[in-house]
């Protein structure tokens, strides 16, 4: 039996090596992008969470209550921890507000130049940006997409 000498690919090989590896590595690329949106996403939540967290402990201890956002980290005055965000990023040009604080009725109060600390924060990830929006009466939250 003589040994088949193989000297090169044929074009065939070629195309369809190509074709396989341009679809793996279209299909991480939009796995990893899914994948951030779900961090941002999540982050917003654990941000909610916090919030809502204040709003309850105000109302269950009958004392005002403050939740402090800085460009990367927030702060309850519920633990006292500083938490740092990871994927989402303050713009506060944008946000109208940087401390939400809430009375003894769990309500949005007023700060001491008597204007509400209910508003909207923004924060931007690396694709999206999100607006936490906490309304001033209802002291409800809603997160906007944009």
């Amino acid at each position: 039996m003589k040994a088949r000498k193989i000297k090169g690919l044929i074009l065939v090989e070629l195309i369809i090596t190509i074709a396989i590896v341009s679809i793996l590595t279209s299909l991480v690329l939009l796995n990893s992008r899914s994948f951030n949106n779900y961090l941002e996403k999540q982050e917003l939540k654990s941000i909610v969470i916090s919030i809502n967290q204040t709003k309850n402990y105000a109302l269950s201890t009958r004392q005002r209550q403050n939740i402090i956002f800085t460009n990367k980290i927030f702060k309850s005055s519920v633990n006292n921890e500083e938490i740092e965000l990871k994927k989402l990023e303050l713009v506060e040009a944008e946000s109208n507000t940087k401390e939400f604080i809430f009375t003894e009725n769990a309500r949005p109060a007023m700060d001491d130049s008597l204007n509400p600390t209910a508003g909207t924060l923004v924060f931007k990830g690396k694709d999206k940006s999100y607006k936490i929006i906490l309304r001033p009466v209802t002291g409800k939250i809603r997160i906007e997409e944009k």
